[in-house]
């Protein structure tokens, strides 16, 4: 299970990132969607504890991420990243 609360990521003062709330309970399908620079790299930035967030936390099988990438594996999350065609006719 991977729990989000109040979390927020801003640069050079514009906010970034901000979830104020998100569960994805364990064996659960979860897709991110989003334009470019909608905070999608930055959301799993924060989940690998590559970047530290301005507010909230994250907490994977109920204990923080912050201080241990150890706590997400593989198995846990895999990223799939896709490229898909727009029709605008």
């Amino acid at each position: 299970m991977i729990e989000v609360k109040n979390l927020s990521k801003i640069y050079s003062g514009t906010m970034v990132l901000s979830i104020p709330e998100l569960m994805i309970r364990q064996n659960e399908s979860f897709g991110l969607v989003g334009n470019n620079g909608a905070g999608k790299t930055t959301f799993f930035r924060l989940l690998l504890d590559l970047i530290r967030a301005n507010t909230g936390w994250i907490k994977s099988k109920l204990k923080d991420v912050k201080g241990t990438t150890l706590l997400i594996s593989s198995h846990d999350l895999n990223h799939v990243t896709e490229l898909c065609p727009v029709n605008n006719g």
